[in-house]
């Protein structure tokens, strides 16, 4: 077959090209000013995190951020305009949180855990993350809470009791 009919069979979808792969996570998600999908991509494209408008977006959206951790997971509250993703770091884990808005897409948050973080809500409905730090290895955790304010997340340690 000559190098034409080949490249006519692949562009038809009929030639021996290798399937596109299936992310290792997705979302899609509605906020009020449009509907996003968001996929994560396999480690050998670096774990790309991939936003795209599905429908009634402000503008045309893509935006993709290459992420080097092993993804865990992948969810929106459907409220504040969040998108949050966890990942494994081998001595922890890591929330990436991104804002997705009018202006675009940012990520607001990057925050590093030893122990599995907690995903709350505070009494006025915003966004916690709680997240728990340690200096080395053999000291406690100290649980911290990370509260959705004004458009970033703001950190508080929690005092523990000692009984």
């Amino acid at each position: 077959m000559t190098r034409l009919g080949v490249a006519a069979l692949a562009v038809l979808g009929l030639g021996s090209c290798a399937p596109e792969p299936q992310p290792m996570a997705s979302l899609q998600t509605a906020f009020d000013h449009g509907t996003y999908r968001v996929t994560v991509g396999s480690f050998d494209e670096g774990y790309p995190v991939r936003f795209s408008c599905v429908e009634d977006c402000p503008g045309p959206v893509e935006f993709v951020e290459h992420l080097g951790d092993h993804p865990l997971g992948l969810f929106s509250r459907d409220q504040d305009e969040l998108i949050f993703y966890l990942s494994g770091t081998g001595v922890g884990y890591r929330v990436w949180i991104w804002q997705v808005s009018d202006a675009g897409i940012k990520r607001i948050g990057e925050l590093g855990s030893r122990g599995r973080p907690d995903f709350l809500s505070d009494a006025k409905g915003h966004a916690v993350v709680q997240t728990y730090e340690a200096n080395s290895g053999v000291e406690l955790w100290q649980p911290v809470r990370w509260t959705y304010d004004g458009g970033k997340f703001v950190g508080a340690p929690i005092a523990h009791s000692r009984d």
